[in-house]
């Protein structure tokens, strides 16, 4: 199977990751015995490099310190894989870093991100990129919540006026996640990726942005699955909800789709597919994670979830479809199927994209 070279941009953080792990149950208060690993991480990052490692070459438009790491970071890119036409260098920040503690069992206990260089991310630089022809072909612009609010907007209005770019958003944590909301409220942000807590964020900042009731816009669910409570709760339906009346610019054509990641338990895909009726039906799947006889680490999981969702998207699901704009449900849950693959592979790694990851493993499972 081929993939189109110029089919992703992604945008957002790079960093290095410091990960500490103890090597039994945590105790606070002191030092733990353990590991330290240090790695290229970062949403973004990571995203690109798991599409990288399924055969496509992903533009990274993202920020590098002065702090003398540009060189050796390229040509790790390089190696990798991933282009670097869109690698900026921030005078006087030092590089993006990203240190997390994990428990014996490799959940995350706690993280600090010093990002400061992304404020370098500017609309302006970000402009240079969107003329270029690579950004320009891309069927699918992906960006994470690293990136400063209003850089966001202006990618996601550049974007629009192009016409045919699908956007995907990737929250990154519960404080930045707020940043695109006003994007998802103007009809721009098409998929997004959050976790429960993300979702509650955002639909909690939408509530006091507005108290209007939108009685002349009725909602309803409908899922041809039994869900359970494990993965769907009245609060998660709710914040759906909220979500989906605050956006009173969506394109009559266009699809919007909320992936929500619920851990061991799945994925939920939430989708607005025909915006033209007067009473709208937000569609529920599940899609069940894959088992694994033991985690690693959680890290990165959920980028790579993402990623492989993405790569699926532009390497099959573009083919059915004008424009991913216009994405049905029915595509993208077909790529959540492989997506949550990946994402059990990168759960049994050290690594924030699992080494053994290939576009090979997830065909075949696609043909399951």
């Amino acid at each position: 199977m081929s993939f189109t070279e110029e089919a992703v941009v992604v945008v957002g953080g790079i960093n290095q990751d410091i990960i500490g792990r103890s090597d039994q149950k945590l105790s606070h208060e002191t030092s733990n015995i353990g590991s330290i690993v240090k790695t290229w991480g970062g949403v973004a990052h990571n995203i690109a490099l798991c599409l990288a490692r399924l055969g496509a070459l992903p533009y990274l438009i993202a920020v590098i310190g002065d702090d003398g790491m540009k060189d050796s970071l390229e040509d790790y890119l390089h190696k990798e894989g991933i282009r670097t036409s869109g690698i900026i260098e921030a005078k006087g920040y030092p590089s993006c870093s990203y240190l997390a503690l994990l428990d014996h069992d490799g959940d995350l206990v706690a993280s600090v991100a010093d990002m400061k260089a992304m404020k370098e991310l500017s609309g302006e630089n970000l402009g240079i990129m969107a003329r270029t022809s690579w950004f320009n072909r891309a069927k699918l612009v992906a960006v994470d919540a690293n990136v400063p609010e209003d850089t966001l907007q202006f990618l996601c209005e550049r974007i629009e006026a192009k016409g045919n770019q699908a956007v995907f958003y990737e929250p990154t944590s519960l404080e930045k996640s707020v940043r695109g909301i006003n994007m998802w409220k103007k009809g721009l942000i098409h998929m997004m990726s959050p976790n429960a807590m993300e979702l509650n964020a955002m639909a909690k900042m939408l509530k006091t942005q507005s108290s209007r009731v939108r009685s002349n816009q009725k909602f309803s669910f409908v899922s041809k699955q039994e869900l359970g409570t494990k993965i769907v709760s009245r609060q998660l339906l709710d914040d759906l909800l909220t979500m989906f009346q605050e956006i009173p610019n969506m394109k009559r054509n266009n699809c919007y789709h909320i992936i929500v990641t619920r851990g061991k338990y799945g994925v939920l895909l939430a989708s607005l597919e025909n915006c033209r009726q007067q009473k709208k039906t937000i569609s529920l799947y599940k899609v069940s994670s894959v088992p694994v006889p033991s985690i690693v680490t959680t890290s990165g999981a959920g980028d790579t979830l993402a990623g492989a969702t993405i790569w699926w998207l532009v390497n099959r699901g573009s083919k059915h479809v004008p424009s991913l704009q216009r994405c049905p449900s029915e595509l993208l849950a077909k790529a959540l199927h492989i997506a949550v693959k990946a994402a059990s592979m990168t759960l049994q790694s050290e690594s924030s994209v699992s080494e053994k990851l290939n576009s090979k493993r997830l065909i075949l499972h696609a043909s399951l």
